[in-house]
């Protein structure tokens, strides 16, 4: 069964992104005993020798969602150490016993960090972007993912006023800088829809909040292939990207497609349908693009298609309002 937690859905027709406002505390942060704390280094440092070109940098970490008119995200600390190291103790990849951590780490871990990202649709025309990731990534690589997301870095995402108190930028923004490192494109704010705050807790899942949106652009098919050769991050989807038409049916049938967990090939009929997607008839997703494929069929075909597709796949995918 997958699960996934609901912070903030914003229904069929979405959010504009300026409603939605980071609410930066840094004086929040967690604390681990000892014990954790000691086995988090030890974890961290055995991942670095695997992949020396991590870094830990500081990331928002969610807390809490007040849900009005304007939707307020309240944001602490966290590190991306913290929260790969939680990861790996919580998908089993660690054994807890073997650093004697008991129960309440393990619940410990799972409560407190939750790392915020940004989570786009991009599209274009009548269609949308999706790409293979990249085997250099540190989550979800050789899966199906949506281009242009990121995690919410401190550091980058933070300014500070003169007496030094650090507030967070505009969603919008960051949205912005994370599409245009990794797609080469500058998305008008004006066209950001937000669809939800989406967290997928599942084992084997990125374990983290994701903000969806929806990102429109007026580029043309022809340009976002050409931007993909010189943008910096390109390197993060792998072969060209998958260009997707807003159908109904093809929506539906990649939701299917990922019920089987990658065994089940798209119809030859659709395949040809996607532009970019060459000979491979289906992939694995990761967890947040398989579930956003739901929230954007909503917002282009409505509750009904929605709540459709959901009872067709009761049977492994929970929602739970947080």
């Amino acid at each position: 069964m997958r699960t996934y937690n609901i912070w903030f859905d914003a229904e069929e027709k979405g959010k504009p992104i300026e409603k939605i406002v980071y609410n930066f505390d840094s004086s929040d942060i967690y604390k681990f005993s000892d014990n954790l704390n000691q086995a988090v280094i030890s974890v961290w440092n055995k991942k670095l020798e695997e992949n020396p070109k991590m870094t830990n940098e500081p990331l928002f970490n969610l807390r809490y969602v007040n849900n009005h008119d304007l939707t307020e995200v309240l944001v602490g600390q966290t590190c991306f150490r913290d929260y790969l190291v939680a990861r790996e103790f919580l998908d089993g990849k660690q054994s807890a016993s073997e650093y004697n951590l008991v129960q309440s780490d393990l619940d410990f871990l799972e409560g407190e960090i939750i790392a915020a990202s940004t989570f786009p649709i991009v599209t274009l025309e009548d269609k949308f972007v999706m790409g293979i990731k990249g085997q250099r990534v540190s989550t979800g690589a050789g899966k199906l993912s949506f281009p242009g997301a990121g995690y919410s870095n401190i550091e980058k995402d933070t300014i500070k006023d003169e007496q030094g108190k650090l507030y967070a930028i505009p969603p919008g923004v960051v949205f912005g800088r994370e599409i245009n490192e990794e797609m080469s494109i500058i998305p008008n704010p004006n066209e950001i829809t937000a669809l939800g705050i989406i967290g997928d807790t599942y084992k084997g899942s990125n374990r983290g909040m994701g903000l969806l949106a929806i990102v429109g652009t007026d580029i043309s098919v022809s340009e976002l292939k050409a931007r993909k050769e010189i943008a910096e991050d390109a390197w993060e989807h792998e072969g060209p990207y998958w260009l997707i038409p807003k159908d109904a049916e093809i929506i539906s049938a990649l939701i299917e497609s990922e019920k089987e967990h990658g065994n089940k090939p798209l119809d030859e009929k659709i395949a040809k349908e996607i532009d970019g997607i060459g000979e491979t008839r289906l992939t694995s997703m990761t967890g947040k693009a398989s579930i956003a494929l739901f929230f954007l069929g909503r917002n282009l075909f409505g509750n009904d298609w929605y709540n459709k597709e959901l009872s067709k796949h009761e049977s492994h995918i929970k929602l739970e309002d947080v």
